[in-house]
């Protein structure tokens, strides 16, 4: 394991994540910084520290809320683990299947002045966003998310020091960026109320995109 360079994650069942033997080794290896992670699908959904999801449809999602530690769920139910991913991608929730093609702008491809609204390949938008709100309060909860378009990476990395992660967007397409922080939240019986949910920020990120994740401050 101490010559590990690389290791990536393929897609399958995102699963419940287990504190292995292997995983106290990959995880020595990650905090060295000495080799690169990657993954696709699932794969790439694990990296994240905070809570992950696991299955859902966003119509689901909306009406019935997003539900954790779901045994034998159905595959349109929105449910996550609490226990969050492997914790490589630090405070922000990952997803994947994204479509942020710069063709959903205009026929020129200049995205200047061109409002961030298109919509993912499998319209996974509302779904981060419920799943935000509704684990807003637990210890892996999160107020913001990546989803990753197919064909697309986004490169994490640190600072000289090390201290605060930094992301490039490359590839061929484009990465989606979901703020809850100043959205406005209703609670209705313990449940969110997603249909008020209002003032919540969404931007796509195409390459050459790169900035600080902790304050987002892109270069573009």
């Amino acid at each position: 394991m101490k010559i590990l360079d690389s290791l990536f994650i393929h897609d399958d069942d995102v699963g419940d994540r287990l504190e292995t033997p292997l995983m106290a080794a990959l995880r020595e290896v990650y905090e060295t910084g000495t080799a690169a992670f990657a993954g696709t699908s699932a794969g790439n959904t694990v990296m994240t520290s905070t809570v992950m999801v696991q299955t859902g449809h966003s119509y689901a999602g909306i009406l019935n809320g997003a539900q954790p530690d779901v045994e034998t769920p159905q595959e349109w139910e929105l449910t996550y683990d609490p226990e969050g991913g492997l914790g490589f991608v630090p405070g922000i929730l990952v997803d994947s299947h994204f479509r942020c093609s710069r063709s959903c702008f205009d026929d020129t491809n200049d995205t200047s002045s061109v409002p961030p609204v298109v919509f993912s390949e499998r319209g996974r938008e509302a779904r981060i966003m419920r799943l935000l709100a509704d684990t807003l309060d637990e210890p892996l909860g999160t107020t913001r998310a990546f989803g990753v378009d197919e064909d697309t990476a986004l490169v994490v990395t640190s600072e000289l020091d090390g201290s605060i992660p930094y992301g490039e967007v490359v590839g061929v397409s484009g990465v989606y960026f979901i703020d809850i922080g100043q959205a406005d939240v209703s609670q209705v019986n313990g449940y969110v109320d997603f249909f008020p949910f209002c003032r919540a920020s969404m931007y796509v990120l195409f390459p050459p995109a790169s900035g600080q994740l902790k304050m987002l401050r892109l270069i573009t």
